[in-house]
This record gives structure tokens, C-alpha cells and sequence, in this order.
């Protein structure tokens, strides 16, 4: 008989997600650790026009991705899911990527419209319109 490998996989635990939208931009955030990833899941709730930036995430605090454990560089490297929804009047798919060791970047389907969401990107951003993503990172140390 084989030994099994265990995986660690901790409870969900709840934090307040940062990112590069400051302004009228409300972060929720649950993540835990799953072997050596940490799943992540943040909604954003906007309340009017966010911070003129690329839509970063941060991760909880202290932790950083482990590069070592991704592909070449030059590769996209996706981490995970995102849906937009702009008000009820169009819903958008996208995906999260690799951004530095302690983000990730926000990518839309929209190819003819750039594709990474910003705050005039893949529409202008106002009060109502929210982003729900789930991702998961490899962990340095895990």
C-alpha cells in the first residue's frame, strides 16, 4: 500500500482586501490555504467613480507568491475567475493574473478594449457596478 500525501487545507478566514482602487471602492475578502496555494475570493463594491488606476489586488498581508512555482517568465500566468457586473446592464468575464509577489492584476474578456480592468475599462465605473473574482497562488514557504 501507498502512502497518501495530505494536503493542509485550512478554514476560510475573512480580511479586508486592499487594491489600487481607493476611492468610493469597498474590498470584502475570504481566503484560505490549500497545500501550498492560498484560494482567495474578494468582491468590490463601487460607489461612485474609483481611483484612476489598473485594478490591482493585494494579498492578505505578510504572504507573497511564489514565483519559483509558476512557468517561464513571458508566460500569462491565470490564477483564476472574475465577473463584472456593470449595474445590471452588462455583465463582463474575466480573469486574474500575475501581477507582482504580493498581487494580482485584473484582466477583462474584452480584447478590443485593452483588457485589463481600470477605471474607465471595460466600461467607466460608477456607483451600483460591482467585480467578484476567486483565485488561487502558490505561497512562499507553503
Amino acid at each position: 500500500m501507498r502512502k497518501r500525501d495530505t494536503v493542509k487545507i485550512t478554514r476560510w478566514r475573512s480580511y479586508t482586501p486592499t487594491g489600487s482602487w481607493i476611492a468610493n471602492t469597498t474590498y470584502t475578502g475570504f481566503w484560505r490555504r490549500v497545500g501550498e496555494d492560498m484560494e482567495v475570493k474578494v468582491e468590490l463594491a463601487i460607489t461612485g467613480a474609483p481611483t484612476a488606476a489598473n485594478l490591482t489586488i493585494n494579498l492578505p498581508v505578510g504572504y507573497r507568491i511564489d514565483a519559483k512555482k509558476l512557468p517561464a517568465a513571458g508566460t500569462r500566468n491565470t490564477f483564476g475567475t472574475v465577473a463584472i457586473d456593470d449595474n445590471g446592464a452588462r455583465a463582463w468575464i474575466g480573469i486574474v493574473s500575475f501581477n507582482d509577489s504580493d498581487k494580482v492584476i485584473i484582466m477583462h474578456a474584452d480584447i478590443s478594449n485593452g483588457s485589463v480592468v481600470s477605471d474607465t475599462s471595460p466600461f467607466v465605473w460608477a456607483a451600483g457596478d460591482s467585480l467578484g473574482c476567486f483565485f488561487n497562488v502558490p505561497i512562499e514557504g507553503w
